[in-house]
């Protein structure tokens, strides 16, 4: 018996309906109803990201399902997300970040998160633990930037308003790190 030809043509549209579906579920345990009916464009700027496990930590659950399309298409599906409870000690959100399946290539982490636990201190308690992946600093007040450097840390402006933009911006800090 001959094997069947692929389209591949269909192979892309069940991939993009696949990545279309990851998206929705991952909306969907936020406990949001929010659907996206199309994918956001692929843009050629995140080709460095693309097959990257990004792993983004915030407090903001709005924040975070704003992201998830924008992550999820850059990284062609490989995006995680830790959402920071006001209940969850710093303990408790590292042991959520380390327990990431699959380990995370790079972790996108907010600078203010719940009950004051602040991003560069869990990023320090990560590294001095061995944790092997990049660790951003992502945080809208560009002003956390200096905290985050002076730590070892990389950083990226999380823009509410351009989230392309902030995409792009850690291929752009990942593409200065290659060099």
């Amino acid at each position: 018996m001959c094997c069947m030809e692929t389209n591949p043509i269909e192979n892309i549209e069940k991939h993009r309906a696949e990545l279309l579906g990851k998206i929705n579920t991952a909306i969907a345990s936020l406990g949001s109803n929010r659907k996206w009916n199309e994918l956001p464009e692929f843009l050629p700027e995140y080709k460095l990201i693309k097959g990257k496990r990004v792993l983004m930590v915030d407090d903001s659950t709005y924040t975070i399902e704003d992201f998830i399309p924008y992550l999820m298409v850059a990284t062609d599906g490989n995006m995680q997300f830790v959402l920071h409870k006001e209940d969850q000690t710093s303990g408790g959100l590292l042991r959520a970040i380390l327990d990431s399946k699959p380990n995370p290539d790079i972790v996108l982490l907010d600078y203010s998160l719940a009950n004051g636990v602040e991003g560069p201190n869990i990023a320090e308690h990560l590294q001095i633990g061995g944790f092997e992946a990049k660790i951003f600093g992502f945080s809208s007040e560009s002003d956390y930037k200096l905290r985050f450097k002076r730590a070892g840390f990389g950083f990226v402006y999380k823009s509410s308003t351009d989230l392309e933009g902030s995409v792009k911006n850690l291929a752009r800090l990942l593409e200065n790190q290659k060099t």
